[in-house]
This record gives structure tokens, sequence and C-alpha cells, in this order.
């Protein structure tokens, strides 16, 4: 239980990072200037708060009640890769490729494919992942609904940035994870999947 709210807070301070960094806009002016340095800064801080909303889904997945079976498992799956490509393209991006120009095809152009590639795999395993939880009731029905919706929900809060719906649900989980599956577990007397595997 301690590593799941440790997750969970890891994905609640993920998600207000990238929030607060997407809120400084993406203006970034022409190279060399202050106002691009602070864009590459801010975007170079943005591989951080990926990786910290990325552990926060997966203390989700170790909050579950039940198995999801192969659908939800392959669902997390495809999350976790979505991640892993987001998180690569930014770091090639602002860390690896920040010195070439922006419209041409070059190393920095591919990276920010890959990152969008990614978040595109990464919605779709959110959608298969929780219409799997919602079937089998492995996550509260807010939880699983919200999985499902989050690829429309993306593009609804486009205006708050590529990953806006994605950041505040990574805090609303985080907040579950650190206080409200405490408090079901203690009102409840139920088990997590994880404890059960410590007492096999």
């Amino acid at each position: 239980m301690i590593a799941t709210r440790l997750l969970g807070l890891a994905g609640l301070l993920g998600g207000l990072a990238q929030i607060v960094i997407r809120l400084q806009g993406d203006n970034w002016g022409a190279p060399g200037t202050l106002q691009y340095t602070l864009y590459e800064l801010t975007n170079r801080a943005m591989a951080a708060a990926l990786l910290l909303m990325a552990l926060g889904f997966v203390g989700l997945w170790r909050a579950q009640r039940a198995p999801t079976g192969r659908l939800g498992g392959a669902g997390f799956a495809l999350m976790m890769l979505g991640w892993a490509m987001m998180i690569t393209g930014t770091v090639l991006e602002f860390w690896v490729f920040s010195h070439q120009p922006y419209g041409v095809l070059n190393a920095r152009a591919l990276s920010w494919t890959a990152f969008l590639m990614g978040m595109l795999v990464m919605l779709i395993g959110a959608a298969l992942w929780g219409w799997a939880a919602w079937r089998t009731g492995a996550l509260p029905r807010w939880a699983a609904l919200a999985l499902l919706a989050l690829p429309p929900a993306q593009i609804l809060l486009l205006p708050l940035g590529l990953l806006g719906a994605t950041a505040a649900l990574s805090v609303g989980l985080g907040v579950w994870m650190l206080v409200g599956l405490h408090h079901e577990d203690t009102k409840t007397g139920r088990d997590t999947k994880e404890d059960f595997k410590a007492k096999a």
C-alpha cells in the first residue's frame, strides 16, 4: 500500500508540474533569445513531469481490486509504451537535438513525431484499460470511466495543452491513491491486489 501511495504522489506531482509547464505557453522565440531559453528549460523539465505521471498510472495498476484480463493488460502495456515514447521524444528534442531548427525534416522533427505518436498510443491504451476495468470492477467506476473517456477529453481540453486532460486525471488519481484509497480500505477492510500477493 505504501508503494502505491508513493506512486500516486508521483502522479500528483507530475500532473501539477505538467499543468504549470503548459501555462507557460509555447512562445519559443528565436533560438539564442531569452524567450527561447526559457521555453527550452521548461520543456526539458517536462520530461521529468511525464515520468512522474507515468509512475502514477503504475500506481493505479497496483491499486486494482481484481485482474482486468488480457484487454486490461494490453491497455496498460500500451499506456506504458506511449509514456516511454513521449519521454524519449521529449529528451531527444530538448536535450539532444535542441540545436536543430524547427520547420525542416531533421532528428528534432522526428523526435516531436515520436512524442505525438506516443501520446496516441497512450490514449488508446487508456481507453482499452478503462473498458476492461469498467467490465471487471477492478477500479472505481469514476476511475474506469475517466480512463475510457481520456481520448475525447484530451481533445476537448487542448487549450490546456496536449496533455491537459491527462495531467488533470493524473492529479485526481494521485489524490485518490493518497487519500481516498486508504480511506476505502480502512472503511471496508478490503485488501488490494498487492496485499493478496504479500499474503500468498
